[in-house]
């Protein structure tokens, strides 16, 4: 909730109203006694009430703020009424629409760039294919022109040892044959440098060609980073400006405007309080030592500070999850529906006590508390035997007030229990 009013002790005050079904005697359950005060035990109903105060506010509705920092354009007035979805107010929205225009440029470039890379990754891996189709030609025909002198090379030398077992053939065609042979060397030796060179070059040549398709393909990721955070960059750009205007979030209200026009409003600062006027309810804080004790559906009994000696009634319909601390005291809000009246008129904002009937009990034993005395974390009585002695008897306590305790063992009915 927000309103907390200070209260006059720090926590809610836990009420429990008795009602006595049983004929005490006559002198009311307490005697004078040598002096002493006497009380005799009687059974009776009880009603455990949780007392807090509470304010009127509608069933449904929001303290609606802005998630931009802007000037306010344009406001409703209190007391109109909407539709859902209908605006009911706005920013002025120029710089979040100039923002959301070159979001969009600057998406529709990165796209147009992704564009272009993957046409170059195309490229340069077509580029590559024909380098390696290249090299391997080239590299095969090295290893064709090795062949091919190898079997030169073998060819001279078996022309020469014909002709050196000949003896018809001169010494000048012999030298000519071994010339042959030292020539065929040579072009073999000349024909294996070549393949090695060609494959070096080969590789030179297939390696700047992975090179290019793999800047190729880095060029493509980041193009999809870009699209990705450019995305990102429209997306938040596009609820900018579409938080630029609030709109009705149900059918409803205005009920309160916080601000005007012309005025700069912050994210998170309530700017309109929108509601359902036509159905309320009551929001109550009750002290967190008694929330355990608050279910769905209790009865509540309500007086507003208004109609002074008109209680009506209600009941428990939520209770929040989460607490608010104000002062040291935690507190959670229960929400409480209640019935219409036709002798008194509720509004909002309307402020009353509510008293929650926590408890029912029926047929328990109780005893004003002052009788009541405590030692070493246990509790006891002083309960009169024969002859009215004196026996300290130990009990156990259920819920407690300032005057009353049940007693939920150690004494019963008729019992008779000493103040001293």
């Amino acid at each position: 909730m927000d309103f907390k009013k200070i209260k006059k002790f720090c926590k809610s005050l836990l009420i429990i109203f008795f009602t006595i079904l049983l004929i005490f005697i006559s002198s009311g359950c307490k005697a004078k006694v040598e002096e002493e005060e006497i009380y005799t035990v009687k059974k009776g109903d009880m009603e455990v009430k949780i007392s807090s105060d509470g304010k009127v506010v509608p069933k449904e509705y929001l303290r609606i703020s802005f998630k931009n920092i802007g000037e306010i354009s344009f406001i409703e007035e209190e007391g109109d009424v909407f539709k859902k979805g209908e605006v009911i107010a706005k920013l002025d929205e120029k710089d979040f629409k100039n923002q959301l225009e070159l979001a969009k440029i600057a998406l529709d470039l990165a796209e147009k760039e992704l564009e272009m890379s993957e046409l170059n990754l195309k490229s340069t891996k077509d580029a590559y294919k024909n380098t390696v189709e290249i090299a391997n030609a080239n590299y095969l025909l090295a290893q064709k022109t090795v062949e091919q002198a190898e079997i030169a090379l073998r060819d001279t030398h078996v022309y020469y040892d014909k002709l050196k077992n000949e003896p018809m053939v001169t010494a000048s065609i012999k030298k000519q044959a071994n010339m042959a042979i030292h020539q065929a060397e040579a072009g073999l030796e000349q024909a294996k440098v070549a393949l090695s060179q060609t494959y070096w070059n080969c590789e030179s040549m297939r390696q700047a060609a992975k090179s290019q398709v793999d800047s190729a393909e880095k060029a493509i990721e980041l193009s999809e980073d870009k699209i990705i955070s450019s995305t990102a960059s429209l997306k938040l750009a596009q609820d900018a400006y579409d938080n630029a205007t609030l709109k009705a979030p149900f059918d409803g209200e205005v009920i309160e405007v916080y601000q005007k026009v012309g005025e700069m409003a912050s994210p998170g600062m309530p700017v309109i309080y929108f509601g359902t006027s036509d159905v309320l309810k009551i929001v109550a804080d009750v002290d967190e030592d008694d929330i355990s004790m608050i279910r769905k559906g209790q009865e509540v009994e309500i007086s507003f500070h208004s109609y002074p000696g008109v209680t009506i009634k209600g009941k428990v319909i939520n209770i929040s999850l989460g607490g608010t601390e104000f002062q040291g005291v935690v507190t959670y809000d229960v929400d409480i529906e209640f019935e219409a009246s036709q002798d008194i008129n509720i509004l909002p904002a309307m402020t009353c006590d509510i008293e929650i009937v926590a408890e029912k009990i029926k047929d328990t034993i109780f005893l004003p508390s002052d009788y009541i005395f405590e030692e070493e974390d246990k509790y006891y009585v002083n309960l009169l035997a024969e002859k009215n002695k004196k026996v300290k008897t130990e009990i156990t306590i259920g819920y407690e007030s300032e005057d009353y305790t049940q007693i939920l063992s150690g004494l019963k009915e008729d019992d008779k229990i000493s103040k001293e």
